[in-house]
Formats: structure tokens, sequence, C-alpha cells
């Protein structure tokens, strides 16, 4: 595998080389510590989170849900472990790292003659327990004892888990091979390119499509990953240019239609006598989003929302701001979201 080729060059706070030294940085007993690893997999409840798309559909998103036990664990490895060696990642890689974020992500890209999109198809149940145990031993430098121990930590079903603490700074790490290997490529290209989780984005003033995209699909292919074929977007000046949901053609916006369908909202809501505080903190979170872009847009929605939903609570009582309860259901179909190796 070409992961073994590939090496960090930042450099470990923690050389961790045993399994005491281990227990000690995360304030655990080595015992402990290896009976939770050999036990890791019973401390999961997978379920289905349900998931109301802008569009109105429904979709429902896996979750593996690590018990408090082992969560805690994998928090305690997360901040110790992890999150110094992801924050030292190439800063085209933008997902799930501190100061880093969609509007970082889409600021490489203002004002190209060409922008294309690749996602990766099921990145995490295609990060297998190998990989993460190579992240481990040899990119973080832990003996083989310690990696065994980490990679059963923070691995289910011989994949990465959703919804656990580690997940998203071992996903990065796993991928960085990749993100190096596509990165050399593109400089002697002379293209951008980042990563944002699985979403692949490069642009550039001229850009052999066909032949680019070939070749960064290979290089997927070669580390092991899928690509959602269906998904690939290419987009000229001439089109509505967008990455991580942002458009990119001249300066960071947002659409006139997502900002419609807010707007809609608002008017919705102020016509309503229960208000969910989860759909309040859903409307705020948009709209947030939307002053981040363009102040001036989002703060018309934000003087809109402050008039329209303020004067409908103050003529109403607070109790009427209920708790949205979360929709979930078990899931029975592990083998859905587990990728065979």
């Amino acid at each position: 595998m070409s992961g073994h080729e590939h090496q960090l060059n930042i450099p470990s706070p923690f050389p961790i080389l045993s399994v005491n030294k281990l227990a000690f940085i995360l304030r655990t007993k080595p015992n402990e510590l290896k009976k939770l690893s050999e036990n890791a997999g019973n401390y999961y409840t997978p379920f289905d989170r349900k998931q109301i798309k802008d569009n109105g559909k429904v979709k429902w998103r896996h979750i593996d849900n690590p018990a408090p036990k082992l969560k805690k664990i994998q928090q305690k490895i997360n901040r110790v472990l992890l999150k110094a060696k992801v924050e030292s990642l190439p800063t085209g890689m933008t997902g799930g790292i501190k100061g880093r974020s969609i509007f970082t992500n889409a600021a490489q890209h203002l004002n190209q003659k060409a922008v294309v999109t690749i996602d990766l198809k099921d990145c995490f149940p295609r990060t297998s327990n190998k990989r993460i145990f190579r992240v481990w031993r040899n990119h973080l430098g832990t003996s083989e004892c310690v990696a065994n121990i980490l990679t059963k930590l923070t691995t289910f079903q011989r994949r990465l888990p959703q919804g656990s603490p580690t997940s998203s700074s071992l996903c990065n790490l796993a991928l960085f091979p990749l993100f190096k290997k596509t990165k050399r490529y593109c400089q002697k290209e002379k293209f951008n390119l980042t990563l944002y989780v699985d979403d692949i984005t490069i642009s550039g003033q001229t850009i052999p499509i066909r032949l680019a995209i070939g070749r960064i699909i290979n290089f997927i292919q070669e580390e092991g990953y899928a690509v959602r074929r269906n998904k690939i977007k290419i987009m000229t000046a001439s089109v509505q240019q967008k990455t991580t949901g942002l458009i990119v053609n001249k300066q960071l916006s947002v659409s006139a239609k997502a900002r419609e369908e807010i707007r809609k909202e608002i008017f919705i809501l102020s016509r309503q006598e229960m208000f969910s505080s989860k759909r309040m903190r859903s409307l705020w979170g948009k709209i947030n989003y939307i002053k981040k872009v363009s102040p001036k847009q989002g703060g018309k929605l934000a003087s809109l929302a402050h008039t329209l939903l303020l004067d409908t609570l103050a003529s109403h009582s607070y109790e009427n701001v209920t708790s949205e309860k979360e929709v979930t259901r078990e899931c029975k179909n592990t083998r859905r979201h587990k990728y065979s190796l």
C-alpha cells in the first residue's frame, strides 16, 4: 500500500513506545486500557438519525454512537495525541481542523476559469482498521503494540466509526498521502487543490479537464478509495461555480435561491404559535452563515428575523418555544454501513 511511503514531516510531542506511557498520557491504568481496547466493539450502539434536507427530502444518517466510557477515552486521544498533528497538515486540507472551514476551503478557488469538484465515496467505511494502524504506527511513530491498542480504540467493524471524536482527525491523517500525491501533480500543472473531509476541489486558469480528472481518480484508487462519478462537477466561469456550498466565481457568496429559502422560513415561523427551539437555532445558524459570507445580505435577513420573530415571541409566551425531539431509529442493517475488506 502506498500509504507506507508517506511520512508527516511534523514533530511528535509523544513518541509513545509502551502501553504504560500511553496509559500515563491518557490518565488511565494500562490494564484498563488494554481491557477497553479488547472489548471496544461492545461499546457501540448504532442508530440512524433522521435529517430533513433543504429540499424537503428525508435522509437517515448512520451514527455508530460510542458509549460514554469509550467516548471519553477517544476525546482524550483526539485532544492529546491527534489535535496538534492535524493542525500541522497542509492548509489545503480544510475539513474538521481548527481555524479552517468551508470558507477557507472555497476562498482558495476564487475567480478561476474552471472549477472541478470530486466526491470520495464512503470515505469513513473505506478507511479501514489496517489504514488506521499505519497512521498510528508509521505516521505518528508509536510502537506496534501501542498502535494496535489505539487502532482498536478508534475503529469499529474494521473501519472508522461515524460519530466518534477521533474519526475526523484520523480520516484527515489517513487521507494525507492522497492529498500529498495529488498536490504534487496539481502544483506541476498550476492547479489549486483543496480537500474538505471527502470533497476534493481543483481549480485553475486552464485545466485539461478530462486528463486532470482521470489522473486524480487514479490517485484516489491507488490509495484504496473510490469516487462518486455521478457527482463529479465541472464548472467554467460562464456558469455558477460552487464548492462546499459557496459560490466562488468572483467573490464568496451564497445563491439567491438559498437566501430566499431562509426568507420564506422566517415568514412561516412568524405565523406559527408554537416554535421548535431546534428549528429556531437552525434558522439563526443559517443566517449567521450568510453573514460570514456577505455581512450585508446576512444583516438584512437578521433584521427581518428580529422584527418578525421577536415580535411574534413577545405576543406569545416563551413557553411556546418547544424542544423538538430528535427522531432516530435503531440501525438493524449494519452491513449497509460496513465496507467489506
